[in-house]
């Protein structure tokens, strides 16, 4: 039974897509999040380097009022992009983002910012992954961003991100460890490279390839970043074109399966 009966029906999903190490599981929540964030472009009337949506530079600096160059860095990057809805927002896009590649400690609050958007949160968790590295590790920004384009495969970036690896930031989960990743490695030019995991890719991969959680192991992650490139070549699109397909239709599939097996399966997570 593929996912998209499943999440209408009474079972889940028969088959796995990989070996007994790697069980793919049928998913579903334990914790209530917002479906989508308002701000967001989810739709396809635009390129992928054109996804983004609206943040505020107000907000994160009054959350790093206290640190000047911090404010000085988010000045920059305000700087650089276009207003949005409201007198203080402005749009941060991927292709926003993948700008600032050479500039280390601009380029990680960009990749930020881009994934917080409008989130009031947003500022708050990056100062703490910043607190935690100043004064004991200056240049982990660099560092990490190095790590990362040394990496040669899915895998190896994976392991790198996560607990343990030599590209490890301390409050850093998978969904925005992924996101540096990503803006740090991929080639838009060649349309490959790691790709963003987070609980709206790993829904949507599960809907169209059955195969839960690509958060959740570098053979999983590497599973999801080799059958996006795939299905991007036979497409003639590019891999991160694919990651936001499923970006767009996970939120959705989660959707359905919470109305119709409700909002906390036993033994599975968002």
């Amino acid at each position: 039974m593929l996912p998209y009966q499943a999440i209408t029906g009474k079972s889940g999903p028969q088959r796995a897509s990989r070996p007994a190490s790697h069980t793919c599981h049928t998913p579903g929540v334990r914790s209530p999040h917002r479906q989508t964030r308002k701000h967001e472009v989810n739709d396809f009337g635009c390129l992928t380097d054109a996804h983004g949506g609206d943040w505020n530079p107000a907000v994160w600096r009054h959350g790093f009022a206290t640190r000047p160059k911090d404010v000085a860095l988010i000045d920059a990057l305000a700087d650089r992009l276009r207003p949005g809805d409201g007198n203080s927002r402005q749009v941060i896009t991927r292709s926003d983002v993948f700008a600032c590649r050479s500039y280390p400690e601009l380029f990680f609050l960009a990749v930020m910012a881009w994934g917080y958007g409008l989130s009031g949160y947003g500022p708050h968790r990056t100062r703490r992954i910043v607190d935690a590295v100043d004064g004991v590790d200056d240049d982990a920004i660099v560092r990490v961003i190095a790590e990362l384009q040394r990496c040669a495969d899915p895998e190896a970036i994976w392991r790198a991100f996560s607990a343990g690896g030599s590209a490890r930031l301390r409050g850093l989960g998978t969904a925005f460890a992924s996101k540096v990743a990503y803006f740090a490695c991929y080639d838009r030019d060649a349309g490959e490279g790691p790709l963003i995991a987070d609980w709206r890719s790993a829904w949507g991969f599960w809907a169209a390839e059955d195969v839960w959680d690509i958060r959740n192991s570098a053979a999983l992650y590497a599973q999801y970043v080799e059958t996006a490139v795939a299905w991007a070549h036979d497409l003639s699109v590019r891999s991160d074109d694919i990651e936001r397909a499923l970006f767009v239709i996970g939120p959705h599939v989660r959707k359905i399966w919470r109305q119709e097996h409700g909002p906390s399966p036993q033994g599975y997570t968002t």
